[in-house]
């Protein structure tokens, strides 16, 4: 079992971002909508003078963090960040790593660590890990 973890910063900061603007969906349009919402004000210029594009840049940068539909709105809730490993026995959690997303390996390796410094975890995990 997993539970994903995050800590403020900036170490879940780009995959937060990506799911809460559904960059991999290439049939979203949030990004887009937004985008164009925030250059309505620019559409008349011709051309953008050096204020103009740093008030463009902090906007954009404000509503992908902190709008409504941001990465702010999507930590308060369903962050997600990377992964605490455990298994339950009797009540308790046993944790058994700490690990990001696509390590699987580590995991691996790490849990046949844990099987052999605490034998019992074997049987645990041979039961499904959850009882």
């Amino acid at each position: 079992m997993h539970k994903h973890f995050y800590v403020p910063g900036y170490d879940h900061l780009g995959i937060n971002a990506q799911l809460a603007w559904k960059f991999n969906d290439p049939k979203s349009q949030k990004f887009s909508q937004m985008l164009s919402r925030l250059r309505k004000p620019y559409n008349g210029l011709q051309q953008l003078d050096t204020a103009d594009m740093e008030n463009f840049a902090s906007e954009l940068a404000r509503e992908v963090v902190f709008g409504q539909d941001g990465v702010q709105a999507r930590l308060s809730g369903r962050g997600t960040g990377d992964w605490i490993v455990y298994l339950t026995h009797e009540g308790q959690n046993y944790y058994l790593c700490i690990a990001k997303h696509g390590e699987d390996e580590f995991i691996l390796e790490t849990i046949k660590l844990c099987c052999v410094d605490f034998p019992s975890i074997s049987a645990l995990l041979k039961d499904g890990g959850k009882e």
